[in-house]
C-alpha cells in the first residue's frame, strides 16, 4: 500500500485527512506525509490502516456498544484521543446516572486525577495510540470533574483496556470497588513488550 492508495480510498469514501487521522490516532500532518510519500507508516500502523481501508472490523463497535448497554458490570467505552464517551453499562448508569448526559461528548477536558494524568502528562496516551500500551490499572477517588462532591476516602480501581475496534482507538474502562485506604495512582501499566517478550 502506498500514499496514492490511501488518497484514492479516502476520496472514494469521502473522508478528510483529519477524520482518518482521528480514526488512527495520529496527526493530520502524519497522514499528509504518508500520502505525499515523505514518510511511511510503521508496520503496526500499516496493519491498522489496512483494517480501516478493507473494513475488516466494520460494525464491531456497534456490536460492542449493544452488548455493553445491559451489563450490570460497571463499564464504559471511550473513543480516541479526544476521549469521546461512547457507551455506558447499566451498572455504571445506576451508580452515576448524571454521566448519561455526557454520552457522545468529548470529555478529555473534564478528566481529573489519574485519568487526566494518563491523557495529558507523559507519553501514556501517545504509547496507547502507537499500540504499545495494552492496559492501565489505577486507583482513583474521582476520574471526572462533574457531579456531586466525592468523599476523598472513596476509592475505585479501574482498568483501561486499550483496543482497536473498527480501526479506532477505544478504551474499555472497567471499574471495581476497592478498600478506602488503597493508595491512589497508577498500579500497573501493561505494555506489548511485557506480553510478547515471552514469545521470542
Amino acid at each position: 500500500m502506498n500514499g496514492s492508495d490511501v488518497i484514492r480510498w479516502r476520496v472514494l469514501h469521502r473522508l478528510k485527512q483529519s477524520a482518518l487521522a482521528e480514526i488512527l490516532g495520529v496527526s493530520q500532518a502524519t497522514v499528509s506525509k504518508w500520502e505525499s510519500g515523505v514518510s511511511s507508516p510503521s508496520t503496526a500502523m500499516q496493519h491498522r490502516l489496512s483494517d480501516v481501508m478493507t473494513g475488516v472490523h466494520e460494525g464491531r463497535l456497534a456490536i460492542e456498544l449493544a452488548c455493553l448497554a445491559p451489563q450490570q458490570q460497571i463499564k464504559t467505552l471511550v473513543r480516541g484521543t479526544s476521549v469521546q464517551l461512547l457507551g455506558l453499562s447499566a451498572g455504571f448508569k445506576q451508580l452515576w446516572p448524571e454521566t448519561s448526559e455526557l454520552l457522545g461528548k468529548n470529555i478529555r477536558d473534564l478528566l481529573v486525577n489519574e485519568a487526566a494524568a494518563y491523557c495529558n502528562e507523559g507519553d501514556y496516551l501517545r504509547e496507547a495510540v502507537a499500540g504499545e500500551i495494552l492496559m492501565v490499572t489505577g486507583v482513583s477517588n474521582r476520574l471526572l470533574g462533574v457531579g456531586d462532591a466525592v468523599d476523598a476516602s472513596q476509592r475505585v480501581r479501574w482498568h483501561a483496556i486499550v483496543r482497536r475496534i473498527d480501526g479506532e482507538l477505544i478504551h474499555e474502562m472497567i471499574y471495581e470497588a476497592c478498600e478506602p485506604d488503597t493508595a491512589t495512582g497508577f498500579e500497573k501499566i501493561l505494555r506489548r513488550s511485557d506480553v510478547t517478550s515471552g514469545f521470542k
